[in-house]
């Protein structure tokens, strides 16, 4: 923006902003010689608009004294600013150039770089302004301040360039000095701040001198004799190369390893004396201006080779980094594979290896770990191919999976022959081998996997590579051979276990752990079935005898009883079974009377079974609650006549509403206790007596005198006989006068119904109608049809209905039976014929035999009184024809 005229008086400076077209003539700058701009991106301290395009902001102005000044200019204000003095250096030499960048958090700390003929100085310090920068160096003089320092003999000029990214943050720092251009890496990031005592290392790193006799003297350069290279007149510096003008030449110098890409004779179209070079840095442009033209050279694709020039120097990272296609790459990591393999880095070499596609061949690099009997590194080198495999290349992850897989194996057995079972080298190869299953069991062959493992004896791999593959089966098989029958349940217990493994390792569980196995199936519940569960408690059932096993499947029979309400009758049956095994006979007697029976009353068992059952197992009172339910009381009696004559006695009184059978069984138990004890005959007929009390007079005397010997004498018998004697009498008398009462009651019968054959009711004259209200001794002088059929009827409630009303209220009231007998009888009676509808045909009966029929029916109750009225109820107020016909419209509010 700023430029100087020459000629005779002192040197004028004009000032021209991308608004305007006029330069502006800047007055207070007359007198000073100002060598450098410096642009600062920064704020000034009157806030001034940046990019406002009328506005410099803070600028550094760096003189041939060594002087800098700040200046700023602002086309908005009418007074010109003064430039500010800010520092002088100590050695008063010319600055050349400046170059002014913020860093920190938010730009909160600013460098300035500047150079003279022999130096480097670099400025810090936190704050936004200029002045703040150099006040902590204006006190201590030259020792505070930090530079580089090269020799400059012969050397009058110089230029200083600081490459920013497209965030414009400073990258790379050139500086064009006598001996070579000096350039290195920019890292304001980890710069302090605060330490006065920096030095150029502290912002700069990887610095090097592009010498111009050694590197540039052989590239086309004129020796200018006594050792002295040809020095550029200018240069510029794009992200990866150095541009360095010449008198006759501009050379292209990639500034990673120093060396010449490219060189421009300038003749032909070029005209007068080459003078600079300058960069536009938006454009990607560089521009060389001559005494009489402008020339440009564009930048393009000039990271096309940065990949090779860094794999030269050994930067494998940075060169992947900008290798653009897949063969650049894959050399890269080829170079890089080679030179590890050489310092017999061979796990590293596997790992570059696996990111090749092509050349190497996958088989190649195989051979070249196993022609060495690196497996480690074959092993390694597998896995991250594995890695790297897309889905539609299946096949070839099996194969390779599997062969990992026996490389795994080959490693762990090595370290057990090697080093032992407890060694930590053993447990490491058995720890990389289940974090391999692990990540790549989706890729392995389920079967073949199986059998390596089966082969090489590692039955643990087995059940942990089963279970991450939810191979349920394998997994509960093995623990059961292996008696961790406890695990085996637990992989049971998993909610992705199918209900058929349940019913196919149960029977084996069941006889391992018994108590554990029988609360799995508790806490499955209804997710199982029982039935299916049956053959592994049918095993303990064989064995006959009462163990643990049968107490356990005792348990859960009854649960699935009583929580699961299961009414199968095998489910019962077998609970039968192992109840009756059982020395006492309560538990199985309490399953017999209630909990093996329905809610009615029948049994969900099979009785039938049950006796055999209990009969075998000589369950005697168990045999008498089945032979009573079954109703075979005479079996149940004498069976319980073995072991408990009150049983026996219980069962006698059951059939209740059989006297005959009643009588017998008391007489089966009288004949038992007759003939229990033969020795004392007066004892016998004491009890014979007593026991005959106890039926409630069932038994009579003579019933039970047959059980008694021919020989006994009556006189025992007496007083029973007395006693039976008065009783019968009782009982005749009691019958006498039952059939007096009989007698008398039948007589009183008799008359009421002669009484009421001669009943007469009185109707008034003017009696109504209790259904249409009319007068009914009008109707006729004689009040019968001649047909059997009368004119009105008079009911004993005192309703008094015409026959053609009451028929009409049978008809409605009656149910549908007895309405189409109404509806055809009265079809054959002249005058009721219209009551009877189109469609009913009349009945097949006489004239006369309809009369009688008809009259039966209308006398037999009031309709209003009667149950016909009261059976109405469920009938609705509105028929269906009623509503049809706009009934129920007329009920509306």
């Amino acid at each position: 923006k700023d430029s100087r005229q020459g000629g005779g008086g002192a040197a004028e400076y004009a000032y021209l902003n991308t608004v305007t077209q006029q330069p502006k003539l800047l007055a207070k700058l007359r007198g000073l010689e100002v060598e450098s701009v410096g642009w600062a991106d920064i704020h000034s301290e009157n806030e001034f608009l940046r990019g406002s395009g009328t506005s410099t902001g803070p600028v550094l102005l760096g003189t041939k004294s060594g002087q800098f000044y700040e200046l700023q200019v602002d086309d908005r204000e009418k007074k010109e600013r003064a430039p500010k003095l800010l520092f002088e250096l100590p050695e008063k030499e010319a600055v050349f150039g400046i170059e002014v960048s913020t860093f920190g958090p938010s730009g909160s700390s600013i460098l300035v770089v500047a150079i003279t003929r022999t130096r480097c100085y670099f400025f810090s310090a936190e704050g936004t302004n200029l002045e703040g920068v150099f006040s902590r160096y204006a006190d201590d003089g030259e020792g505070n301040l930090s530079f580089l320092e090269l020799p400059g003999q012969n050397w009058v000029s110089g230029e200083l360039h600081l490459h920013r990214n497209l965030k414009q943050i400073p990258q790379h720092l050139a500086w064009m000095a006598a001996p070579g251009v000096f350039h290195g890496q920019v890292n304001l990031e980890e710069a302090s701040q605060a330490d006065a005592q920096a030095t150029y290392h502290t912002f700069l790193s990887n610095s090097a001198l592009l010498d111009y006799l050694g590197d540039l003297g052989n590239s086309g350069g004129e020796d200018l004799g006594d050792g002295v290279a040809p020095r550029p007149l200018s240069m510029a510096v794009t992200e990866y190369h150095f541009i360095l003008l010449f008198e006759n030449t501009v050379k292209v110098i990639n500034r990673i390893n120093e060396k010449l890409v490219h060189e421009e004779v300038l003749e032909g179209n070029f005209k007068g004396r080459a003078l600079g070079l300058v960069r536009d840095e938006s454009a990607q442009v560089v521009y060389l201006y001559s005494t009489e033209g402008l020339y440009s050279f564009e930048v393009r694709n000039e990271s096309q080779d940065i990949w090779r020039v860094y794999l030269d120097k050994g930067k494998y990272d940075l060169a992947l980094e900008f290798a653009r296609t897949v063969e650049q790459r894959n050399h890269v990591y080829n170079m890089r594979a080679t030179r590890a393999m050489n310092r017999e880095e061979y796990l590293e070499a596997a790992k570059i290896y696996s990111n090749v596609c092509g050349q190497p061949s996958f088989e190649e690099v195989c051979l070249k770990f196993i022609e060495i009997s690196q497996f480690a590194g074959l092993q390694t080198f597998l896995q991250e191919r594995l890695k790297k495999m897309s889905a539609t290349e299946r096949t070839q992850a099996t194969m390779v999976s599997t062969w990992l897989t026996e490389i795994y194996l080959d490693a762990i057995n090595e370290a057990y022959i090697r080093h032992g079972k407890d060694s930590a080298e053993y447990h490491d190869a058995l720890q990389h081998f289940r974090s391999f299953l692990k990540s790549f069991k989706k890729y392995l062959d389920e079967s073949t996997t199986s059998w390596l493992l089966s082969s090489y004896g590692h039955m643990e791999e087995l059940i942990k590579y089963a279970s991450l593959i939810e191979d349920h089966e394998t997994v509960v098989q093995n623990l059961i051979q292996r008696d961790r029958a406890d695990e085996a349940i637990q992989v049971l217990r998993k909610p992705t276990v199918p209900s058929s493994l349940w019913y196919k390792a149960s029977p084996k569980l069941f006889l391992l752990e018994p108590h554990e196995m029988v609360d799995a199936w508790m806490i499955a519940d209804k997710l199982l079935d029982p039935i299916k569960l049956l053959p592994s408690l049918l095993k303990v059932s064989d064995k006959g005898k009462a163990s643990v096993h049968s107490e356990e499947a005792v348990r859960y029979l009854q649960f699935c009883i009583n929580r699961m309400r299961n009414t199968d009758c095998r489910i019962h049956n077998l609970l039968l079974s192992f109840l009756s095994q059982n020395e006492e006979e309560g538990p199985l007697l309490k399953y017999l009377t209630m909990e093996g029976l329905s809610p009615s009353g029948e049994p969900y068992y099979d009785s039938k079974f049950a006796l055999r059952l209990c009969m075998k197992m000589k369950k005697v009172r168990c045999c008498v609650q089945l032979y009573s339910m079954m109703h075979l009381y005479e079996e149940a009696v004498n069976n319980a006549l073995h072991v408990d004559l009150e049983l026996a006695k219980t069962v006698a009184d059951r059939p209740e509403e059989d006297h005959i059978l009643r009588k017998k069984l008391w007489l089966v138990i009288a004949q038992h206790v007759i003939e229990q004890d033969k020795s004392d005959k007066g004892e016998n007929i004491r009890k014979a007596i007593t026991f005959r009390k106890e039926t409630d007079s069932l038994l009579k005397v003579e019933d039970i005198l047959p059980f008694f010997p021919n020989f006994v004498l009556i006189d025992d018998f007496k007083d029973a006989i007395i006693q039976s004697l008065e009783e019968y009498n009782n009982q005749i008398e009691d019958l006498r006068n039952e059939m007096d009462e009989i007698t008398h009651g039948t007589e009183a019968l008799r008359q009421d119904i002669a009484a009421v054959s001669n009943r007469v009711v009185t109707v008034p004259q003017n009696e109504t109608c209790a259904k249409c209200g009319e007068v009914v001794t009008q109707l006729s002088d004689n009040s019968s049809t001649g047909l059997g059929i009368e004119k009105y009827y008079v009911f004993p409630c005192r309703h008094v209905f015409r026959t053609s009303c009451l028929v009409d209220l049978l008809v409605e009231l009656s149910p549908e039976a007895t309405k189409r007998t109404i509806q055809s009888l009265c079809a054959n009676i002249p005058f009721l014929r219209q009551k009877a509808p189109l469609n009913v045909e009349p009945a097949a009966d006489s004239l006369e035999r309809s009369c009688k029929k008809l009259d039966d029916i209308l006398g037999q109750e009031c309709p209003y009184c009667g149950d016909l009225l009261v059976k109405s109820i469920s009938k609705p107020f509105i028929s269906e024809e009623e509503y049809d016909g706009g009934e129920f419209a007329t009920w509306e509010i």
